[in-house]
């Protein structure tokens, strides 16, 4: 049970962290503003600026998640010990989720594209489920 927990973990890591990569070449939110600028939602991209940014520290420290378990791979680190020393609390993530889901539904109602995963809210419900077991 223990492995999966971890496993569990550095995946969700790993897909939360694409989101917010720093790489020029990947979709994040990064470049969700830029484009929005250049296509004239600057205010639509001060929001989700305003949206995300009391979240930095929680993204610095899934990124280093990241970095460390996956990317870079440090031979001396346990996969425990970078989970503890980031110290990620499975409510942050939610909220980070919730307000990245928030962030992508204004974008796409502003922009009048809907995605039928906003309307359910499945994909939203089947990572807090995930982070309930891991919680618990």
């Amino acid at each position: 049970m223990h492995t999966c927990s971890v496993a569990n973990q550095i995946a969700m890591f790993m897909a939360l962290s694409r989101a917010f990569d720093t790489s020029s070449n990947s979709s994040r939110f990064r470049e969700l503003k830029t484009l929005l600028k250049a296509e004239g939602y600057k205010e639509l991209a001060n929001v989700v600026d305003k949206a995300l940014y009391p979240h930095q520290s929680l993204v610095v420290k899934i990124l280093d998640i990241r970095s460390q378990l996956i990317a870079h791979t440090e031979s001396n680190q346990t996969d425990e010990a970078v989970l503890k020393r980031n110290g990620v609390k499975p409510e942050e993530i939610k909220n980070l989720i919730d307000v990245a889901k928030r962030v992508l539904v204004r974008v796409s109602t502003t922009l009048r594209v809907y995605n039928r995963c906003f309307i359910t809210g499945f994909h939203n419900q089947s990572t807090l489920d995930v982070l309930a077991k891991l919680k618990s």
